[in-house]
């Protein structure tokens, strides 16, 4: 799989120096075009004491510089999931301008100001192509951390400024819902959907750093809490969360993008094939190049984990993976445990594999011991209880009434290689994985049908896939 496939949420490959990647949709890339990133630019050379408390002066985090004749943006096309009918939007800036400097401008083919915040000298919240004054600029050459909030349901939008509630109203867009996969740009005002750009309306003689868009409205100690902190991608409806650090400065670290950290494993190239002559598998997995496999030894304490994993699906699944193991013991591959139970979603013992969903178990009716490399999927679904498996792009086993009705919990903790016998830990050695590898995992909050699996197994994913 690549990325592009509909209902990927999780896509875990192994690549680069830090092995672990998620290149599930929910990753935005945005590109830069002619813009510069500077570090120790948060203050400007000023002496802001409160400034310096909340934002760093020094280390790897820089700010987006727009310059005087600015033509630079940042921009992400198409944007497929923006928030529909509650949005949070906070960002920290700086700038002298005083023409009608723009910071976020989403646009669909419905409408140029789907979802807009305009005008530093004045600043206007834009839903819909209806806008609201928020009473207040930012264009004093002083750090400030700006934050607005809209809900549908009633059309009440709140402002905030330097984590103080500044303005407020109601009706703005009541009942409507904003539409996805339009063109989100940061630093220019869109007149059409990606484009016509005036330069009267860019954002210019400042800098832009911190940007974070919530999928819910926030709270003003919320706010006031996110102004003195870094996000760091954990954050609950976090959907969009902008830091430019590193040498390719633009990071999206929203909670759609997960950190598995590795602990006890190793990591090789070239090892798919094990050696062997098995060409169907050289076929679909890479004999070369830079991708790796999880390697999980005889006496393996290995593992990969998400604690919490804050968008775990809830009432569809599909999960697929690549594995090969000469193992004999129950060996586990995907163990997610909460508070609620240890088995809350589970793919168990290789050699004779089960699927737990809510503390139950089905029988898959096969395994994959036998040292070779196999492609492994299984979907389920909450509203009949019915799962299917697959094995090397073929189904194999089905059922009905797997806790049918059942909702997975989100927040628990996520294990790849080991099994949870309590939410975050109680492994047992002789249920963990062993004698083999693991590679290309994705998880899917939807069902995917048996042509699409049997897609996914021949490509790699790239964190386009829907879901």
């Amino acid at each position: 799989f690549d990325g592009s496939e509909a209902g990927l949420v999780l896509g875990v490959r192994f690549t680069g120096n830090n092995p672990v990647t998620d290149i599930s949709r929910y990753h935005v890339r945005l590109h830069a075009h002619r813009l510069k990133f500077k570090k120790d630019s948060f203050t400007n050379g000023r002496p802001e004491a409160w400034t310096n408390k909340y934002l760093p002066a020094h280390g790897r985090e820089k700010v987006a510089v727009f310059s005087h004749a600015s033509k630079g943006f940042l921009r992400a096309k198409p944007w497929n999931h923006a928030p529909q009918r509650a949005v949070t939007i906070m960002f920290w800036a700086r700038t002298t301008q005083r023409n009608p400097g723009t910071v976020f401008s989403y646009a669909t083919r419905h409408g140029d100001n789907e979802l807009l915040v305009y005008n530093t000298h004045k600043l206007a919240l834009y839903v819909g192509q209806q806008a609201r004054n928020l009473g207040f600029g930012i264009s004093d050459g002083k750090w400030h951390h700006v934050a607005v909030t809209w809900q549908s349901s009633n059309g009440r939008w709140v402002s905030y400024l330097d984590g103080r509630r500044k303005s407020s109203g109601q009706g703005l867009r009541k009942g409507f819902k904003i539409r996805r996969g339009g063109s989100l740009v940061l630093g220019q005002e869109q007149d059409s959907h990606g484009g016509r750009f005036d330069k009267n309306q860019a954002l210019k003689d400042g800098g832009l750093a911190r940007l974070a868009v919530f999928e819910r409205v926030l709270s003003a100690r919320q706010i006031a809490q996110y102004m003195r902190r870094a996000f760091d991608g954990s954050e609950a409806g976090l959907v969009l969360g902008v830091r430019f650090t590193g040498n390719n400065p633009v990071t999206d670290i929203s909670r759609y993008h997960v950190r598995l950290h590795a602990h006890r494993l190793k990591f090789k190239k070239d090892s798919f094939t094990n050696g062997r002559p098995e060409a169907w598998t050289n076929k679909y997995l890479p004999a070369h190049g830079r991708e790796k496999v999880a390697v999980f030894s005889h006496a393996s304490k290995g593992f990969l984990r998400a604690k919490p994993w804050n968008h775990a699906p809830q009432r569809a699944v599909t999960i697929m993976f690549w594995a090969r193991t000469t193992q004999r013991n129950p060996g586990t591959v995907f163990s997610y445990a909460t508070r609620h139970g240890d088995n809350e979603l589970l793919v168990y013992n290789t050699h004779k594999l089960a699927l737990y969903v809510g503390q139950q178990a089905r029988n898959l009716g096969f395994g994959i011991s036998d040292g070779k490399w196999h492609h492994v999927a299984v979907t389920w679904q909450s509203s009949n209880g019915r799962w299917v498996s697959y094995l090397d792009g073929r189904r194999k086993s089905s059922g009905q009434g797997l806790r049918k009705g059942f909702k997975i919990r989100r927040g628990g903790s996520l294990v790849l290689g080991q099994e949870q016998d309590s939410h975050g830990g109680r492994f047992d050695k002789n249920q963990a994985l062993k004698d083999g590898g693991l590679a290309r995992l994705a998880v899917f909050e939807r069902v995917l049908s048996a042509r699409q699996i049997a897609q996914y197994m021949r490509r790699a994913f790239d964190g386009s896939e829907a879901g």
